[in-house]
């Protein structure tokens, strides 16, 4: 984030990225920040921005992730497969 942010200041630019935070405890959180600059007569005069945990919108996607990968690997092990048809 340092770089990303003395990137912006160098830059006059904004972001919008999604980090990974490990907590002390284990616990795995997903933050977005996004940020936009407030340029004046061709200067940086300000960055505003905000942080958002949006764990609870990337938890659908990592259980999906999983019980796909549960789903490639049993049809691995039974030699079968599925498919899907839209006729």
């Amino acid at each position: 984030m340092r770089s990303l942010i003395n990137r912006m200041i160098a830059e006059a630019s904004g972001c919008d990225v999604t980090k990974r935070i490990v907590r002390p405890s284990g616990e795995v959180r997903y933050v977005r920040c996004v940020a936009v600059p407030i340029v004046e007569n061709g200067r940086l005069k300000i960055i505003v921005g905000t942080a958002i945990d949006i764990t609870w919108a990337r938890a659908p996607d990592s259980r999906l992730r999983r019980r796909e990968a549960y789903l490639a690997e049993a049809q691995r092990l039974s030699h079968t497969g599925s498919f899907g048809w839209k006729p």
